[in-house]
């Protein structure tokens, strides 16, 4: 459960503000719920899908990689948000061209209805793939919220 604090969600274990200047679409998916952003031009998405799972997180994430012909364009690497430590990835859609970055955040609070949050940036570019989602990255809405998120 969330609590809603201004533009920011927070919960017992993480927080982050919501993206500025997207637009909120809510989704429900076979592997989680979650909510997603839009930029206006179509071109950025930001999703954060709320999940349960039994395996570590770093198989997950190169089995989901494996099963949604995604290739991988870099090593799963740790990137530090608040107090503690997400798996992060650069990969892309062989099918469609887009470019991504995810972070994994890893949960043992049983009270949750959730054990991972992912938050996954879409890029709809053409270009060099990790650079891609490496600039978009640096985008000013895009930074805000990435260093908002805090992993309590």
């Amino acid at each position: 459960m969330f609590k809603i604090d201004g533009t920011r969600l927070v919960s017992d274990s993480i927080a982050f503000n919501l993206p500025q200047g997207f637009n909120l679409i809510f989704r429900s998916e076979v592997d989680g719920n979650g909510i997603s952003f839009l930029s206006d031009d179509g071109k950025v998405g930001i999703d954060i899908f709320f999940t349960q799972e039994t395996c570590i997180p770093q198989e997950h994430i190169l089995q989901f990689c494996k099963e949604k012909i995604f290739v991988a364009l870099s090593g799963i690497f740790k990137v530090k948000r608040g107090q503690g430590e997400a798996y992060a990835l650069f990969y892309n859609d062989v099918d469609t061209g887009d470019k991504f970055y995810s972070e994994c955040y890893p949960f043992t609070d049983k009270k949750l209805f959730f054990n991972r949050v992912y938050i996954e940036l879409c890029v709809d570019e053409k270009g060099d793939d990790k650079f891609v989602a490496k600039s978009a990255l640096l985008l000013p809405e895009v930074k805000a919220f990435f260093d908002s998120i805090e992993y309590l």
